[in-house]
């Protein structure tokens, strides 16, 4: 019985390393964009920060939203592993749930992840953030978008301080490196 007492804490701790902000605590629910406006946030993003996300290891990363035959959102990411030469992709579907609150779901996944547009601009950048909370647990995950693969440091300062405002701790945001990426 102790060692499976050991194991589970074991598991927690791992989990918390390898995940954005997690731990025992109930997500935030933040306000998001008002008025969004689906059509105008379609196209492809860069990803230039994060809070650290087991299954985005690599660089290069980039999303490509368009809008599919059902009316769905379809989501297209992709990254570069370990400054390899290829990319590797995934196609999700994304629904909108409300406003700038949407859903999303990779593969033949049945349990959808929120996907909330804190913030846009629609042309230059875009908060985005995502938690859920299983068992008691919080999964919290953020990211820092852009229409092109930089941007001014204090564009991004500016945005990381927005995250701190609603309880995304700041200092636990990795940089994506958008350095070399061949074109794919």
């Amino acid at each position: 019985m102790k060692v499976l007492a050991v194991l589970c804490i074991f598991a927690v701790v791992l989990v918390s390393v390898v995940v954005g902000q997690s731990g025992f605590k109930q997500c935030q629910e933040p306000a998001v964009q008002p008025n969004f406006i689906p059509s105008k946030y379609l196209g492809k993003w860069y990803e230039i920060t994060k809070l650290p996300f087991s299954i985005e290891q690599g660089d290069c990363i980039s999303a490509n939203y368009s809008i599919r035959g059902d009316g769905h959102i379809k989501v297209y990411n992709c990254e570069r592993p370990n400054g390899g030469n290829s990319h590797e992709c995934a196609t999700g579907d994304a629904t909108i749930v409300s406003n700038a609150k949407l859903a999303v779901t990779f593969g033949f996944d049945p349990i959808s992840a929120p996907y909330w547009v804190i913030e846009t601009d629609y042309s230059q950048y875009a908060l985005v953030f995502s938690c859920v909370n299983i068992l008691g647990y919080r999964f919290e995950y953020a990211w820092i978008l852009s229409r092109t693969r930089t941007i001014p440091e204090s564009l991004t300062n500016r945005l990381l301080d927005k995250f701190q405002s609603i309880g995304v701790e700041k200092s636990a945001f990795i940089p994506t490196n958008q350095l070399g990426c061949p074109a794919h």
